[in-house]
């Protein structure tokens, strides 16, 4: 099967779906689409079993082996994803509380790593699993940052203030951009024996490189590109003016992509930093243009979002479903749950922002944590000579399912449950 056939018959059957799903009252459309794909291909095992062709199946096995999930996810979709979510966050609610942002997005992420390395190795010796420390450093960096295309999916069937989805959103948007430059660091350093000041020096400076360097290069392409054009000046409300615009932006977002790899930093964290101060200029625009340019990204975000979770429903022929993994999976997922517990509990009660354990943003933080299809494709970008690498995808794939489908179907419940209980304006955070 050649790429553009594979790329019509995706296409095609998460189109189907996702018509399908908006025909459906309340029904989210992300986890529709990844439930249809488990079933599709329990279906297509089910027929070829039955009609004795385990040819055709192992033909699809191996079409999807065959995929460069990382590059299709984190070079191909992830920025357009993370730059169209950004033009929804409200910049003035984002510098308003930027403190508890940053520090959520980056004390979380880095709590979450360290205790999740440290509990799954502890859980590797009580099974009896041989595998070195680096291996659940790589996991951790894998599983520590919440997936900002599930997590936005998700936030656009809730009923939040400005304030709130900027905050979990923000959080959310970059915390991925951590995760990736933890993820691309362990790797590098993973033949390391023994740190000295100088090797530590080396690490801190290559993660502010990668993750600063990218937010920093996002803004500044940002910052020039759009000067002369979306500007208060420009009333132009013309379809010509609205499509040079649009285009304009394509080209932000490819250059931004292009410069990432060429300065060696985070091109999520390019897309993030393009992205917001392209918001903060969308907020300065006529809102006939800004609806334009939203309607344009929203279509594009969904349309990748869709796909990206019917993809990760395929990624299933990764699973080994053998007894000691399955129990480590289970473990895996009640590690994540506890874990995220904790790392959003310790920055919020570093930085005094009264916290309280009732609060609307702290729940929605602890349920709302969700994995994605960036965590698989960092999973399968893994050397395969890594050692416990299969053992590290079924876990990986365990928490993703869990928290899209379990906690994505049940927070929208919650937050209601919640705020009949208090009324958000009177939560302080």
């Amino acid at each position: 099967m050649n790429v553009v056939l594979l790329t019509y018959l995706v296409l095609a059957i998460t189109s189907a779906l996702a018509f399908l799903s908006y025909c459906i009252p309340r029904m989210q459309s992300n986890v529709f689409i990844l439930t249809c794909s488990w079933i599709l291909f329990a279906c297509f095992y089910a027929v070829t079993t039955l009609l004795d062709q385990q040819a055709q199946m192992q033909e699809l096995i191996r079409v999807i082996r065959q995929v460069d999930f990382f590059a299709l996810v984190v070079d191909g979709m992830l920025c357009y994803l993370l730059f169209a979510g950004c033009l929804h966050v409200d910049i003035e609610s984002f510098f308003e509380k930027m403190k508890i942002i940053l520090t959520l997005a980056i004390g979380t992420t880095l709590c979450s790593f360290f205790i999740t390395a440290l509990s799954i190795y502890g859980l590797f010796q009580l099974l009896g699993i041989n595998y070195p420390i680096v291996t659940c450093f790589l996991y951790a960096a894998i599983i520590a940052p919440t997936d900002p295309v599930a997590v936005l999916a998700l936030l656009k069937n809730l009923s939040l203030s400005k304030q709130l989805y900027a905050k979990v959103a923000s959080e959310s948007l970059l915390n991925d951009g951590v995760g990736v430059v933890l993820f691309v660091s362990v790797l590098k350093f993973r033949d390391v024996t023994s740190i000295d000041m100088t090797m530590l020096v080396d690490m801190i400076g290559f993660f502010l490189y990668e993750g600063l360097g990218g937010l920093i290069v996002g803004i500044l392409l940002a910052s020039v590109m759009l000067y002369f054009t979306l500007n208060e000046s420009d009333r132009d409300d013309t379809a010509r003016v609205n499509n040079r615009d649009i285009f304009l932006l394509l080209a932000l977002l490819n250059i931004s992509y292009l410069m990432s790899r060429m300065l060696h930093v985070s091109p999520p964290l390019v897309a993030v930093g393009a992205g917001l101060y392209t918001s903060y200029v969308l907020q300065h625009i006529p809102s006939t243009k800004r609806a334009v340019i939203f309607v344009f990204w929203d279509t594009i975000d969904e349309i990748l979002n869709y796909v990206l979770f019917f993809i990760v429903g395929f990624q299933v022929v990764f699973v080994d479903v053998s007894p000691v993994y399955l129990i480590a999976m289970l473990l895996a997922v009640f590690v994540n749950f506890l874990v995220r517990i904790v790392s959003v509990t310790m920055p919020l009660l570093a930085i005094r922002v009264g916290y309280q354990q009732n609060t609307i943003l702290y729940k929605i933080l602890v349920v709302g944590g969700l994995k994605g299809g960036l965590s698989l494709a960092l999973a399968l970008s893994v050397p395969r000579d890594f050692p416990g690498f299969d053992l590290l995808f079924d876990m990986t794939y365990a928490v993703v399912a869990f928290t899209v489908i379990v906690q994505g179907l049940s927070i929208e419940r919650y937050l209601k449950i919640l705020q009949s209980r208090r009324v958000e304006s009177q939560v302080v955070i």
